[in-house]
C-alpha cells in the first residue's frame, strides 16, 4: 500500500480546505471524497496549486482542494471524513462537524490571526538579535493565548 499524505480544516463558512498527495505518484491528482455518516456525498480533484506544498517537496504543488459542505451537514453536524477515492484511504475525519462558534472564540481567533500576520512581517527583521528575541517572545505569547482559548 502506498503512503498517502493529506490534511484539511473547515472554515467558518463551512468549506473544507486541504490537500492530498501520494509520494509514490508525485504528479498524480487524487480524487477526494467527502464521506458523511459513511456515505460519499461529494467528490473533488485535489489539483489546486499551493506554493507551500511545492516548497515542502510535495510534487509540483498542485494537490490542494476546497470542498463546500452540504447544507444538511452544516445545520445539524454529522460525522464526516475525507478519503482518497481510488485507495479508500481516509486522511481526515471529524466525529461531529459543528460550525456555530462562540463569539468570544471567534474574536480571539481573529486577534490571533492578526498577531500571526504581524509576526510574519517581523520575520524579515530576524537578522537583528533583539528583534529575533522579541518575535520569539510574541510567538510564545500567541501560542499560550491559543492554548488558553482552546481550553474553554
Amino acid at each position: 500500500m502506498d503512503r498517502l499524505f493529506g490534511e484539511a480544516h473547515c472554515d467558518n463558512e463551512g468549506v473544507i480546505h486541504g490537500w492530498c498527495w501520494n509520494p509514490a505518484t508525485p504528479t498524480a491528482r487524487i480524487r477526494v471524497e467527502l464521506l458523511v455518516r459513511g456515505h460519499a456525498l461529494r467528490t473533488v480533484i485535489a489539483s489546486r496549486f499551493r506554493e507551500d506544498l511545492r516548497e515542502r517537496g510535495m510534487g509540483d504543488g498542485y494537490h490542494a482542494f476546497s470542498l463546500p459542505l452540504p447544507a444538511a451537514v452544516l445545520s445539524g453536524g454529522a460525522p464526516a471524513a475525507l478519503r482518497a477515492a481510488e485507495s479508500g484511504t481516509i486522511f481526515w475525519q471529524k466525529n461531529a462537524l459543528k460550525f456555530q462558534a462562540d463569539e468570544n472564540l471567534t474574536k480571539a481567533i481573529a486577534q490571533l490571526r492578526q498577531h500571526v500576520a504581524q509576526m510574519a512581517v517581523e520575520i524579515g527583521t530576524l537578522q537583528q538579535p533583539r528583534r529575533s528575541a522579541a518575535v520569539a517572545l510574541a510567538m510564545r505569547a500567541a501560542a499560550a493565548r491559543l492554548r488558553e482559548v482552546a481550553s474553554h
